[in-house]
């Protein structure tokens, strides 16, 4: 069998692990794969009824409501350059960027159908108990409705120079 480049959908969220999580997957597959970052916004119902709700309204401030109601557009706009600063960052300029809005399990899967990809890298995620109760896993919903093979990839300190 002939190795052919990989295709790799790596997903970020801009938080610190998605450093580590780029750079092992350039580690596994090479400068030679072809990558897709992405980056998903979660849409206002993603992000569920408690965050409008009374008990948790007060954890928001207001212009961190009115973020929501500034409209999808500017969300993919915002997930697709966040996309592209970390690829940018992670050094690979040739990667495909993608923003999307909406359920980031589903989004996920659906690029990766779309894309046709080889596999999908996500993060693992670092989570309390008490944050486990009440938001949906995308790692977890990932795992389990993927129809491609899934590297959940776990933050590792920086390699010194």
């Amino acid at each position: 069998m002939a190795n052919t480049p990989k295709k790799v959908l790596i997903a970020v969220d801009g938080s610190e692990r998605d450093r580590s999580v780029i750079r092992q997957a350039l580690d596994l597959f090479g400068e030679g794969a072809d990558y897709v970052v992405i980056s998903v916004s979660p849409e206002l119902a993603s992000v569920g009824a408690a965050s409008v709700s009374y008990a948790t309204a007060s954890a928001f401030s207001a212009p961190s409501l009115s973020h929501f109601a500034d409209g999808l557009d500017i969300d993919a706009h915002e997930a697709e350059d966040l996309a592209e600063r970390v690829a940018g960052e992670a050094g690979m300029p040739n990667a495909e960027i993608v923003g999307e809005v909406g359920d980031p399990a589903t989004v996920l899967l659906e690029q990766a159908a779309t894309s046709e990809v080889d596999v999908l890298v996500i993060g693992a995620s670092e989570r309390n108990w008490f944050s486990r109760l009440f938001e949906p896993s995308v790692e977890a919903a990932v795992l389990n409705r993927a129809t491609c093979p899934v590297l959940v990839v776990h933050p590792t300190p920086p390699v010194p120079k």
